[in-house]
């Protein structure tokens, strides 16, 4: 069973979060929002296949734009349309 990817894009970082299929959290990494990170980003994930959920915000169509261009699908989160848990 595949990864699940959790991707908060801020202007100059983004976190990013590893989610199992059974719900356990995996790595937690921050990392550079440029070029060369988003490089090592494919290289690391793309042959996993992951389910990647972005959160919409300034950024978030930029990075949701890139990671479909570089391959990934993306579902984009709306934090102020999700229920609280």
């Amino acid at each position: 069973m595949g990864i699940y990817m959790d991707l908060d894009a801020h202007k100059h970082t983004i976190f990013v979060t590893e989610i199992e299929s059974d719900g356990q959290f995996g790595e937690q990494n921050e990392t550079q929002n440029n070029q060369y990170a988003w490089d090592t980003f494919r290289s690391g994930y793309l042959d996993l296949k992951p389910e990647t959920a972005l959160e919409i915000s300034a950024k978030g169509k930029y990075v949701a734009r890139l990671l479909r261009d570089i391959g990934f699908f993306v579902n984009v989160a709306n934090p102020s349309r999700m229920p609280d848990v």
